[in-house]
């Protein structure tokens, strides 16, 4: 995975625990850091001579001369108490190019974004495009927050319906205060009277972002499929993955066949261990972000062979049954594996 030297042109913060950070671009890498609305990049930072590495939804558009991320402080989080205490403007960072099939569907007449605290961050990206090149198209969105104080992107929200108050639609869900359009989390029930009341303009949307916390996706997840939403026009993009894992039962050493980068390693692992530390142990330098299964950096298609993840959220059944896994969930299951990172 190689990263570039982008330097931080813009900090705006939005409360004591969030910011924005902006990064220049210079020309000779605007090809590399093109994306796609929804998309992420994956910072590498040090910490106490250790590699750490962590994932970010773009806010901005692909027209704007910059990149934008939104960063919650997160209690134990490494890089994002660094870039809410210590980073300043001037200071350069190391990102990967963005990555991520979170997206916009740019046919989409209707949408509906729901999202939780920074979950906004890829959904504005998403809601700023689709609201600019398709003048027809009609956009709700329901978010939610503690209160208007812990907000992020409060601003960019309050101008999107000053600009496009006719085709957006935005419903805000407070937790720990009065104020917003409902109080509480968001659930069943603000969903399905959001969707009939305030949101009804956009009727049974043609295509849904999920973007928070595990439970929320699944409640929403599930209101939207009763409500006529096919599943695959409803896409989701979690902050972690479930914690609880399938048990693996496998033993032994495997033969493993890696294509990374136009070149092929052969290596044998024990199978106990997840793909991605086996590799990363042999000095192979596979791609990875996360580690914990709630982003896609690390897939790779097992094109000989099998192999099992002990958590999937990501992944699709068609992707699955492609051959695709996430190398950082994935266990051998059987006593050689060829895996083929480059063709994914």
């Amino acid at each position: 995975m190689k990263f570039y030297s982008l330097t931080v042109s813009k900090i705006e913060r939005f409360n004591a625990d969030s910011l924005a950070i902006s990064l220049t671009i210079p020309d000779a890498l605007r090809s590399i850091f093109c994306f796609e609305p929804g998309q992420y990049i994956t910072f590498s930072h040090s910490v106490e001579g250790e590699e750490i590495r962590r994932s970010y939804s773009i806010a901005s558009t692909p027209s704007d001369e910059i990149i934008t991320v939104g960063v919650k402080e997160v209690a134990n989080g490494m890089f994002s108490s660094y870039a809410n205490r210590a980073l300043k403007e001037g200071d350069v960072l190391k990102v990967a190019a963005p990555e991520g099939g979170f997206v916009l569907d740019k046919q989409a007449g209707s949408i509906l974004a729901i999202g939780a605290g920074s979950g906004i961050t890829p959904l504005l990206s998403i809601i700023k495009v689709a609201l600019s090149d398709n003048p027809d198209v009609k956009v709700g969105l329901i978010y939610g927050n503690q209160s208007a104080r812990s907000m992020m992107f409060k601003n960019s929200i309050e101008e999107l319906s000053e600009n496009f108050g006719n085709r957006f639609f935005a419903i805000h869900a407070f937790s720990r205060e009065q104020g917003g359009d409902y109080f509480g989390r968001i659930d069943r029930g603000v969903i399905l009277h959001a969707l009939k009341n305030s949101l009804a303009g956009i009727g049974v949307p043609d295509k849904a972002y999920l973007c928070g916390p595990e439970a929320m996706i699944h409640l929403a997840k599930d209101t939207l499929l009763d409500q006529g939403v096919a599943a695959e026009h409803i896409l989701f993009e979690l902050f972690v993955a479930s914690e609880d894992a399938k048990e693996i039962n496998v033993k032994g050493l495997a033969s493993v066949s890696v294509l990374l980068d136009g070149e092929n390693h052969e290596i044998q692992v024990p199978k106990e261990e997840l793909l991605l530390d086996s590799l990363l142990e042999q000095g192979i330098d596979a791609p990875y972000s996360c580690q914990g299964g709630s982003c896609s950096s690390c897939i790779c298609k097992v094109t000989e062979g099998s192999a099992e993840m002990v958590r999937n959220q990501v992944l699709t059944d068609h992707e699955i049954a492609s051959g695709f896994v996430l190398s950082c969930q994935a266990k051998i299951t059987s006593k050689a594996i060829a895996v083929d990172f480059d063709n994914v």
